[in-house]
């Protein structure tokens, strides 16, 4: 049996899932990072080589997901939601840097 590295791209990402396949990949996920009093969900994946590094390629490069109930916000969950975009695209940006 073979043992990968636990370590996961970013003190930031929370999840890492298990290893699979005959070149062993990963996926990896950041937080989830809510809008106040909305429904709001903002999180990022990506796979992860059992080399550590960050792969780009298909199916699944590195993204930015948003899910939930974005039917509406006020101006302050918008300025929120364009603050935890940015720090969600800045968080892909440090896991492809490794």
């Amino acid at each position: 049996m073979t043992c990968y590295s636990p370590t996961l791209p970013s003190p930031r990402a929370v999840f890492g899932d298990a290893w699979e396949g005959d070149d062993p990949k990963r996926i990896v996920m950041g937080p989830d990072r809510g809008i106040t009093d909305s429904g709001v969900i903002v999180w990022t994946s990506a796979v992860q080589s059992a080399q550590g590094r960050i792969t780009s390629e298909q199916p699944e490069p590195p993204q930015v997901h948003i899910e939930g109930g974005a039917l509406g916000l006020n101006s302050d969950q918008a300025r929120e939601l364009a603050s935890v975009l940015l720090e969600a695209a800045d968080e892909m940006d440090s896991w492809s840097s490794q």
